[in-house]
């Protein structure tokens, strides 16, 4: 969510660092409170708005002085991830004031982001869509405008409308770039690199991340938390192009200064503590990984509650973890759980949903219950058509998934369609050296060597090998069985020395996984 709009209006005054030594009087504890919370000093925030909203209200005012701090507090419980109260004090504020208010838009605003913070998608685009008409009327429509409207694309982001998402949010951008707004435009460029990062235009959302950081320079705690969203941003991109330590390395960075300013239990820290964990997860530290996703899930019901896409997120994660741990029962409860939820709140075709078959289709192979497989991939495959480009990377893995299904049922003319299709798709998007290439191109190897093409089953298993080496390290179990179908295929070109150095890599590897394990 971009954010909300504060109502400023009072004079400045000097601002003690003590909420304790507020003064009585309803203008300096307005004052104070807004500028701790352009801080994000929240909890100071909260404290001296609170203070405002008792003393306007003891003097029996409700005008404006009661509006401005009551959608002030509302908005630091929003920021707080304390959508009940926000909720609550946005809809008393719209008791008293009318939609002829020349601030009505921003409360509907405010309680759109409660709602969108909620996954309560139609409320919130409801809300958003006043406010925007609202504004839109207006001779010279203001900068608040485009706050709005960077939600009206979060929202379209989460719905999975992405080309939608990224004119809500360039519209933005074309209204806080010539008011030079750099906290706003550091922010819509977030949500386009967002966008353009589930679109797999990678160069293009590194760019977005990029001059997101400049712009939020790293002065005061305001600009950092900005900042910290930026830095996140490039950790994801550099994940999806495969250089993971890098991406850990920003994502811990990120969550450093997302922790300082929100607090270690607040969603948006939650959120990057579980990206962090799917890194590690994805370099093989699942030891590492398994107490940031369960710190992040129970973070994030607390916050959010039990029905939220960004929940079901969560326990899907949780579910790839029990499956590298082998925990097949409970991975399968967990994707069942996360796919009820999100076809719950998400409907029966968003690609949340076909991640969710896609996951359940890879357990399914694992047991061999090749029909229930077949139908899962197909329906994921169907579903990524639909929303994203037949070159986009997530069409070039469900084309692989199915392909490998192929394999394991011996149709291999079809399988070799599929993985070639996808190894196309996947070079074409994707940097040379990126771990999913390395994994289309192992299976397509070993399709290669089961049908006997030994010269082009070790050619390309050589260079995805070297890929995924690069990706997961050479000490990776995941290595195992790859370097052992490629010693068979190099035996039976007669490279005997070469095959005795992958087997002896193979051994190695599960050596020092045994030591290790001891």
């Amino acid at each position: 969510m971009l954010g909300v709009t504060l109502w400023l209006g009072v004079v400045a005054a000097e601002f003690a660092a003590d909420p304790a030594k507020a003064s009585e009087d309803w203008e300096s504890l307005l004052d104070r409170g807004i500028a701790a919370y352009q801080d994000e000093l929240f909890p100071d925030a909260a404290k001296l708005l609170e203070a405002a909203v008792k003393a306007i209200e003891e003097a029996g005012m409700r005008g404006d002085p009661l509006v401005i701090a009551m959608s002030n507090l509302a908005a630091t419980r929003l920021a707080e991830a304390d959508y009940a109260e926000a909720e609550r004090l946005y809809q008393r504020v719209l008791q008293i004031v009318t939609p002829e208010h020349p601030e009505f838009p921003k409360v509907l605003n405010g309680l759109g982001g409660v709602y969108l913070s909620l996954g309560r998608y139609t409320e919130a685009n409801e809300l958003f869509q006043r406010a925007v008409g609202l504004w839109e009327r207006k001779t010279d429509p203001p900068l608040d405008l485009a706050v709005t409207l960077g939600n009206l694309g979060s929202l379209a982001r989460g719905r999975a409308n992405l080309q939608q998402a990224e004119q809500f949010y360039r519209r933005a951008l074309a209204i806080a770039e010539p008011a030079n707004d750099t906290d706003k435009m550091a922010r819509l460029l977030h949500g386009i690199g967002r966008v353009l990062l589930a679109e797999g235009r990678y160069e293009e959302a590194e760019t977005a991340a990029r001059r997101a950081i400049a712009i939020s320079g790293t002065n005061g705690k305001t600009r950092q938390a900005v900042r910290a969203s930026g830095v996140a941003l490039l950790g994801s991109v550099r994940q999806s192009r495969g250089s993971l330590d890098e991406a850990e390395k920003l994502y811990r960075q990120a969550l450093e200064i997302r922790e300082g300013v929100l607090g270690p239990h607040h969603p948006e820290t939650a959120g990057l503590r579980s990206n962090l964990a799917l890194t590690l997860r994805l370099k093989g530290n699942l030891a590492a990984a398994a107490p940031l996703y369960v710190q992040a899930l129970d973070d994030m019901r607390a916050a959010k509650g039990p029905e939220h896409p960004t929940i079901a997120a969560l326990i899907n994660n949780l579910g790839q973890l029990n499956e590298a741990q082998g925990k097949l029962k409970e991975a399968k409860a967990r994707y069942e759980e996360a796919l009820a939820l999100w076809q719950k709140l998400l409907g029966a075709d968003h690609p949340d949903v076909a991640a969710g078959f896609t996951h359940l289709a890879a357990l399914a192979q694992k047991q061999k219950d090749y029909g229930k497989a077949e139908r899962l991939f197909t329906r994921a495959l169907e579903i990524d058509q639909r929303y994203y480009s037949p070159q986009h990377p997530r069409v070039g893995m469900d084309w692989n998934n199915l392909g490998s299904l192929a394999v394991a049922r011996k149709r291999f003319a079809e399988a070799e369609t599929m993985l070639e299709r996808a190894l196309e798709i996947l070079r074409a998007t994707l940097p040379e050296k990126h771990p999913d290439v390395g994994l289309v191109g192992a299976n397509l190897a070993e399709l290669y060597r089961v049908e006997k093409r030994n010269d082009d089953s070790a050619a390309l298993y050589a260079r995805s090998i070297g890929i995924l080496e690069a990706a997961w390290g050479t000490q990776d179990p995941r290595l195992v069985p790859r370097l052992e179908r490629f010693a068979e295929v190099l035996h039976a070109r007669q490279d005997y020395a070469d095959a005795e150095a992958a087997r002896v890599r193979a051994v190695g590897i599960q050596v020092q996984q045994a030591l290790h394990q001891k």
